[in-house]
C-alpha cells in the first residue's frame, strides 16, 4: 500500500482476511483471532478508501468495529481493545458517507474512550489522539 500498489495490497489483505475468517470459524471464542479479523477489516477499509471505494471502506470499518465492540464487552479492562474501538471511531467519524450527526457520535465516542484512559493514566503516549478528536469535533460547533 505504501508503494501505491493498491490493487496488490487489497489482494494481499483479502488473502489474509480469508485465513483469519477460517480461523475464527474454527474457534469463534478465540479473542486473538477475533482481533486479528477486525484488524483485517480495518486494513481492507484503508485500501478501499485510498482507491475511492467509499462504500466498501465504510462496510469494512463497520464490520471491524462490531468485532471490536464485542471484544470490549468480553473484557472491559483490556486497554488495547478499547483503543482499537477508538481507532475505528476515528475512521467512521470522518468518513464522507457517514451522516454528519453519526460522524459526531463516533468522534465523541472515540474521544471519550481516549479521555477515560488518559484520566486513569492508561493511555500510552504514542496513542494519545485526544487533540485529533477535539479538532475534528470543532467543525460541529458552528
Amino acid at each position: 500500500m505504501r508503494q501505491g500498489k493498491l490493487t496488490d495490497a487489497l489482494d494481499t489483505y483479502n488473502e489474509g482476511h480469508s485465513v483469519r475468517e477460517a480461523l475464527v470459524g474454527r474457534d469463534p471464542a478465540n479473542a486473538g483471532w477475533q482481533r486479528d479479523l477486525s484488524i483485517s477489516y480495518e486494513k481492507i477499509g484503508y485500501v478501499q478508501l485510498a482507491k475511492g471505494d467509499l462504500m466498501n471502506a465504510l462496510n469494512a470499518y463497520k464490520k471491524g468495529l462490531a468485532i471490536r465492540e464485542a471484544l470490549v464487552v468480553r473484557d472491559q479492562a483490556n486497554i488495547q481493545w478499547q483503543l482499537d474501538v477508538a481507532i475505528l471511531c476515528s475512521n467512521l467519524g470522518v468518513h464522507a458517507l457517514v451522516p454528519m450527526d453519526e460522524q459526531r457520535v463516533y468522534l465523541l465516542r472515540g474521544l471519550e474512550i481516549q479521555q477515560r484512559l488518559k484520566d486513569r493514566n492508561q493511555l500510552p503516549p504514542n496513542q494519545d489522539h485526544i487533540e485529533w478528536f477535539q479538532k475534528r469535533l470543532k467543525k460541529f460547533d458552528s
